[in-house]
């Protein structure tokens, strides 16, 4: 009886299986294992893994928590720097390319943080513009003749 290899990859389930919508096409460090899992459970028995090649798939697992981790961390740090430079021109009159992609300009009223992390400063006209959008930043009217 001798051993043959696995080749047909009809015969694996794909991993975004009963995943919702959002999460597909996103490996995770389960995915991972069970790919690992299967990988040593359909090995050919006289070619096995050997332990450097666990030992670095392992690794591999850790490198990428770390970069998730690490991800997670510069975005809120990125958000949280946005809210503070925003705060800052609350008072300030701005210019710049506005949601609606009008050039606009006005005085900061308020500070918006959206659902997708990025900052915006809402004028006194009532105009949103992304903090990234922005061409122009001057001291409030009363400033200058004070």
């Amino acid at each position: 009886m001798g051993i043959t290899a696995i080749t047909d990859a009809a015969m694996y389930q794909p991993l975004e299986v009963g995943r919702p919508e959002s999460k597909q096409g996103e490996l995770t460090t389960d995915d991972f294992l069970r790919l690992m899992i299967e990988e040593l459970t359909h090995q050919d028995p006289t070619n096995p893994m050997t332990n450097q090649e666990m030992l670095a798939q392992i690794n591999d697992i850790a490198n990428m928590e770390s970069l998730k981790k690490l991800d997670a961390s510069m975005s809120a740090m990125t958000l949280q720097q946005q809210v503070t430079t925003g705060g800052a021109l609350i008072g300030r009159i701005v210019s710049g390319i506005s949601t609606t992609g009008a050039n606009v300009a006005g005085e900061v009223v308020r500070v918006i943080s959206s659902s997708t992390g990025g900052v915006s400063l809402v004028t006194d006209g009532g105009d949103v513009i992304p903090i990234a959008m922005l061409t122009g930043i001057a001291a409030a009217e009363d400033e200058t003749n004070g």
